[in-house]
Parts: structure tokens; sequence; C-alpha cells
């Protein structure tokens, strides 16, 4: 250790577990370890009871209530997600906004309307943390999202009751 340092300064990574200061990245880092995991045991146990049966509708809220069609029922809702559409560019922001699995359709609701037919979803991809719609036509968006893995155990359980 050089001669120079601070011995009142500790080193967050060696700091002691049990009672000194804690790396925040690596705190940050645990956390996202933590959700992953959670996610990915709420989409094994959703992929198990949808061998059993289909999934069930929940009530619409006054979002998508107007905008549903006849006969049309919200299968799962995340209150807020982030919807990049295709455009080139990387730098346009994408829209906030509530996104609404429906027995048809996914909708994302927030400051533009955007519906998307669960027939002309082609691929659902995970990277990472985000949801990569592959569409009819080669086109694509993102979706980020909390639980994005049940969220994509959801829209092929939704895909496969179309069929």
């Amino acid at each position: 250790m050089p001669a120079d340092r601070d011995a009142s300064v500790e080193d967050p990574i060696d700091a002691d577990a049990g009672g000194g200061r804690r790396d925040p990245a690596m705190a940050d880092a645990q956390a996202v370890v933590d959700r992953v995991e959670r996610d990915e045991i709420a989409a094994r146990t959703a992929r198990e009871r949808l061998r059993e049966g289909p999934m069930i509708p929940i009530i619409p809220d006054a979002t998508i209530s107007p905008l549903l069609h006849a006969g049309e029922q919200v299968l799962a809702v995340r209150e807020a997600a982030l919807l990049n559409p295709p455009s080139g560019d990387p730098a346009l922001p994408g829209y906030g906004g509530a996104l609404y699995l429906t027995s048809e359709r996914l909708v994302h609701t927030g400051r533009v309307l955007v519906s998307i037919a669960l027939d002309q979803v082609r691929e659902v991809s995970l990277a990472g943390e985000r949801l990569l719609l592959t569409l009819d036509g080669g086109e694509g968006m993102t979706l980020e999202t909390d639980r994005p893995r049940l969220l994509r155990v959801e829209i092929s359980a939704a895909q496969r009751s179309l069929r």
C-alpha cells in the first residue's frame, strides 16, 4: 500500500461485509440479480400454470375499457412501460405509459396510443431487461418494463389462445 494513502479512507471493496460500508454499485448489482431471479421464478410458475389452462382475464381499468373491442379481454397490465418504436434513430426517446396485454393485442397508452395485434408479433426475445418484438415485415420495437420474462410468457400464452 502506498505510503501517501489516507488510512482513514476505507476502500468499499475491502470493507467488512458484516459492518463496514458497502459499495453502492455492488448493492445495485445485487438488486438487479434479485429482481431477475424473482422474474424468472414468476415466469416459470406461469409457464407451469398455463400448461394446465388459459390465462385468467382481469377487470379492465378506466384507461383500457373504452379501447377494448367487443369480446376482447385484458390479460395482464404493466403500469410503467417504455416503448421504443422502430425509427432508425436511437437518439429519439421512447414513449412512456401503461402496457396492456389483451386477448388480441398489446396496447400501449400514454402520450401516444400504440396497438399491436398479437398475430402480427413474430418473435418476442429477451435482451437483458428489454423485450424485443419482431413484427411482420421485419420491423421491430423494444419494450422496457418490470417483469419482462413473465410478460414474454404471458404474450406467448395469449398468442397460443388466438390460434
